[in-house]
């Protein structure tokens, strides 16, 4: 079980103008835990028990993520999160001119 990788997604999501959970925030939250999620294939064999990337982002008109900024821990999985975020296209309830936080943990059980 050392290999298992256990991904807990969507620590928290808050928008900058408003600290009210609504439904499109929910819906938000729910399609971005699906998306972060990484397979064991496309994590790095050298990482720490616990690697965290938190990014902000906004939701374009056409549905696709632009990320404004981000912190990592490793840069492989920072990549790899990249790469899936870039891909990306939510649904048109989520498209706001909010900026979001997320917050992503990757422990290695």
């Amino acid at each position: 079980m050392k290999n298992l990788i256990l991904t807990t997604a969507l620590l928290f999501s808050i928008s900058l103008s408003s600290f009210s959970q609504s439904d499109s925030t929910e819906q938000l939250n729910t399609q971005m835990s699906k998306i972060v999620k990484l397979d064991k294939e496309e994590l790095p064999a050298n990482r720490n028990k616990i690697e965290v990337v938190l990014f902000s982002f906004n939701v374009q008109p056409d549905g696709t993520i632009k990320v404004l900024d981000m912190n990592y821990s490793n840069e492989k999985i920072k990549k790899a999160l990249m790469n899936k975020l870039s891909k990306a296209v939510l649904e048109n309830k989520s498209v706001s001119s909010k900026v979001h936080y997320f917050k992503v943990l990757f422990k290695k059980l």
